[in-house]
């Protein structure tokens, strides 16, 4: 009988380790953002990393013809390439900006003495053959040697000097200590066991993690509907209602005064289409996020928390007021079919009171851009964005041009779809405000090209107006039932930024936004609908009054200035409509 040998029992052991480190990251960044991000953010990121973790631990197996071997080197190079590659990341940042105070010479002569010292540890090491030792060094200095080339002649210019010298020294790293496991011979069967142990206990922590978050999230409880509102109900030949909220589009006399733009032929164009332009509108609230909640709640914020609220309540607490607003609410509650697109933005993403939600095939969402910003997947989209386009930043920001596109592309499409129940389809389209995404045609921006951020915002604003205004009037010629169109944006653009934001000019820029809708009830000519209200807060009041009959009472209109993350710190100002540039309120043609 043969004696069997004490790993041998270890043989069977299933190598899963990998699949599990794999996990953990998405997990991690999943934990932190509990309260922010739906669990169907983590399927697409799970599902890949399972296969791409799969397929390395098969294709080193092929290559080593040992499946342990091969599970640890693939668990040590996902560990490299996501865990190490975002503390490298924090390295690069930090040694950029303590670097820019040295001399170059003195970081030069220091990395190469730096050099010397390995290349003579590497001689040291392997001192017992002379002739093997002296190879060594030398191929230790030649492959040294063949970084800096590289670095000097291909990636200085994509990633930097800084970022390419530790990236590559990293890499080599990383390397070596690939080659030394994958010769290294020895049992690595009961290291097989361990490491699976460790990635299950780490899985497990993040879970508890993620749960223990959950009740922690601190959101605002939905506000109810108002009481006017809760007995209305569409009719059969209700309206649609397209609703689309941009981002950053100041009003006519604020782009004429501050930004020397003439924007009345975009709003001759809207005319055209039979829309009314408020030239006096304003938004409530400084800041998008802040103005849109409470657009879509149809109040003002302090009105929307409990009584006993602290001052210094955090923006954070208002997320869920934005998903479970009181205008999807009335009009789900009435009968409509709620249709939003997607921004790629996770704060404002559709929330449970939609019934379909619009995402471009094929496109990465802002979870998992974030998740892709901690791993060497970064780098590796740079270069192949800087050798497509010479810009290192087309990747991060491809992923909302699709959507901005997707939505001027396909509304007119959901236009012209035959459905029984009245709609609403809502965008919140974040442009024409930074970041820069688009040229003055729609082409992607071009960083290399040097100018100020006005004429960026500017280019931007210009291609914003021109597919809003085809998307409008694709609604009106291809809708199968009477449409109500919302056209209105959160927040000025706030490009001109000064100390004092409470001049005149300030205020008009921060809060001056364009307004502009149409009724399918309204008589060319018949004037704009909420001339009598001018701030965005009662713009969805009146939209229900006139197409539900909900006899909601419109408020009094109010420009809050308040901090960016505490919204209940508010200072109530006046905002001006710069005359000296007579932007007075258009009527439809």
């Amino acid at each position: 009988m043969t004696e069997r040998r004490p790993t041998a029992a270890l043989e069977d052991t299933p190598v899963f380790h990998p699949l599990m480190l794999a996990i953990c990251p998405i997990l991690g960044l999943y934990a932190y953002n509990v309260g922010h991000v739906p669990w169907t953010a983590l399927i697409r990121p799970v599902l890949v990393a399972i296969v791409c973790a799969q397929l390395l631990q098969m294709l080193l197996w092929i290559c080593l013809r040992d499946k342990h071997k091969a599970g640890i080197l693939a668990s040590v190079l996902l560990l490299a390439l996501m865990w190490g590659w975002s503390l490298l990341e924090t390295g690069i940042v930090m040694a950029s900006r303590n670097l820019q105070t040295l001399e170059p010479r003195v970081v030069y002569g220091a990395l190469g003495l730096l050099v010397l010292l390995l290349a003579l540890g590497v001689y040291v090491r392997n001192r017992a053959d002379k002739r093997r030792a002296l190879l060594m060094a030398g191929l230790f200095l030649l492959i040294v040697v063949i970084g800096a080339l590289l670095v000097a002649l291909l990636l200085d210019r994509i990633f930097g000097t800084v970022a390419s010298t530790l990236i590559l020294a990293y890499l080599g790293v990383v390397a070596a200590g690939l080659v030394y496991l994958a010769v290294w011979r020895r049992d690595f069967r009961p290291w097989t066991r361990t490491a699976n142990w460790f990635g299950l206990i780490l899985i497990a922590l993040y879970v508890a993690l993620i749960i223990y978050s959950v009740p922690r999230s601190g959101k605002l409880p939905p506000p109810p509907p108002e009481s006017p509102v809760q007995t209305a109900q569409a009719a059969s030949d209700s309206p649609d209602i397209y609703f689309i909220l941009l981002e950053g589009y100041a009003r006519c006399d604020v782009l004429l005064k501050l930004y020397g733009h003439n924007d009345l032929p975009a709003l001759e164009a809207l005319q055209d289409l039979n829309m009314a332009v408020d030239g006096t509108a304003f938004a409530n609230y400084p800041w998008e996020l802040q103005s849109a909640i409470s657009l879509l709640n149809m109040d003002y914020l302090d009105r929307l928390v409990p009584p006993d609220s602290p001052d210094d309540l955090d923006i954070a607490r208002f997320h869920g007021l934005y998903h479970h607003n009181r205008f999807f609410q009335t009009l789900h509650d009435a009968g409509y079919e709620i249709l939003a697109y997607s921004p790629g933005v996770q704060a404002i993403e559709p929330g449970p009171l939609v019934d379909r939600c619009l995402t471009p095939p094929r496109t990465a969402s802002e979870f998992e851009v974030v998740l892709l910003q901690g791993t060497a997947c970064k780098r590796a989209l740079e270069l192949l964005s800087y050798a497509r386009g010479r810009d290192t930043r087309s990747w991060q920001l491809g992923f909302r041009r699709a959507r901005v596109n997707y939505v001027f592309d396909t509304m007119g499409r959901i236009a012209e779809e035959s459905h029984e129940r009245p709609r609403l389809v809502f965008a919140h389209v974040t442009v024409p405000d930074p970041p820069f995404i688009f040229e003055r045609k729609g082409e992607p921006a071009d960083p290399r090209i040097r100018r100020t951020l006005q004429e960026r915002y500017l280019g931007q604003l210009h291609y914003t107006s021109t597919r809003v205004a085809d998307t409008i009037q694709q609604i009106t010629e291809r809708a199968t039932r009477p449409a109500v169109i919302l056209l209105m944006s959160a927040q000025g653009p706030r490009i001109h930024t000064t100390e004092n934001v409470t001049e005149p000019e300030s205020l008009a820029e921060h809060f001056g936004v364009l307004l502009s809708t149409r009724y399918p009830d309204e008589a060319p000519g018949a004037g704009t609908p909420s001339s009598n209200s001018v701030s965005l807060v009662n713009t969805l009041r009146h939209t229900l009054n006139r197409v539900l009959g909900a006899n909601l009472p419109l408020l009094e209109d109010r420009a809050l200035l308040t901090p960016m993350e505490t919204p209940l710190q508010a200072r109530e100002v006046t905002v001006p409509t710069l005359e000296h540039v007579a932007a007075p309120a258009l009527e439809p043609r």
